[in-house]
């Protein structure tokens, strides 16, 4: 399991065998602040969200060679990013809160966040979405071929599922007053979490 804690103010990763409950080692970079990490499924590289000098990117750390490299470099937020079974993509969101002048405005008053797809051996990056929506958290099916995600299109955050290759026809599977968040596939199956109005 790797996640991330603070050490005297200071972000970093560790890792711990869950079996055997013992802290196997401790990632630590410069960055000013880490978030969702993301195991490959082949277990050598890890992906996160990383802050540095203001700027919020995404970073993959390879296992094998002890190497922190950042994958993308914008103003934009890109946060949540999730490897694809085969370890060659990488899904995240992606949100432009500096009201740069190709934003564009969500139906909420303000930048909506949007899905992209980054291909890490050659870097190109491509929407999967651009919608007045918020669309965040995805998470790929074990096949590769669907994409989960959270959209507030119906003014709640609820979870969708689209074949990656045709997101127009992406299908919402749940429809709670509450919201759902951090969809996860386990086989056939997805965990998330729910929060609900009292």
């Amino acid at each position: 399991l790797a996640f991330v804690t603070k050490n005297n103010g200071v972000d970093e990763i560790r890792i711990i065998d869950i079996t055997k409950k013992k802290h196997l080692r401790t990632i630590k970079t410069k960055l000013q602040f880490i978030s969702s990490p993301d195991w490959s499924f082949q277990g050598n590289n890890l992906v996160f969200s990383g802050i540095e000098d203001g700027f919020s990117d995404l970073y993959l750390f390879d296992l094998t060679s002890d190497t922190l490299i950042k994958l993308t470099s914008s103003i934009q937020v890109e946060s949540d990013p999730r490897f694809s079974p085969n370890g060659m993509e990488i899904v995240y969101s992606i949100q432009d809160t500096c009201l740069s002048s190709d934003a564009s405005t969500g139906i909420y008053g303000k930048t909506s966040a949007d899905l992209q797809l980054l291909n890490i051996n050659t870097r190109e990056i491509r929407f999967l979405t651009t919608t007045p929506w918020n669309e965040k958290q995805p998470s790929f099916s074990p096949d590769g071929n669907h994409i989960s995600y959270i959209s507030d299109r119906n003014g709640i955050d609820n979870i969708y599922i689209a074949p990656l290759d045709s997101f127009t026809d992406a299908k919402a599977v749940t429809d709670y007053i509450g919201s759902c968040s951090n969809p996860d596939w386990s086989g056939s199956l997805i965990a998330f979490g729910l929060f609900q109005h009292q």
